[in-house]
């Protein structure tokens, strides 16, 4: 099942990443591109549609995000168990914690 980004997917999927580290569901290794965009990642204001503020997610200006989407995706699909329904999966029964 292929997920669709927008709006709302994207911030349900930060939001579950971010419960995951307040909790210390999930560590990560000491990787100073992952971890420069961690720290940089941020909400962003987004007042384009119709005069409303929409809460937009990503790295300012000149920044990049790709990893902190690509760690967002993968706690998803262990969470929802999207990836646990297919046989032979690798990371089925792994645990992130460090």
């Amino acid at each position: 099942m292929p997920f669709k980004f927008s709006t709302e997917s994207k911030e349900n999927i930060i939001r579950g990443l971010s419960i995951a580290f307040d909790s210390g569901t999930i560590s990560v290794p000491n990787v100073p591109v992952l971890i420069g965009e961690l720290q940089a990642f941020k909400r962003l204001a987004d007042g384009r549609n119709s005069g409303l503020f929409h809460r937009r997610y990503g790295a300012p200006t000149g920044l990049h995000d790709d990893c902190v989407i690509a760690l967002a995706l993968a706690w998803w699909g262990l969470k929802t168990g999207l990836w646990g329904a297919h046989k032979g999966n690798p990371w089925q029964g792994l645990s992130f914690m460090a």
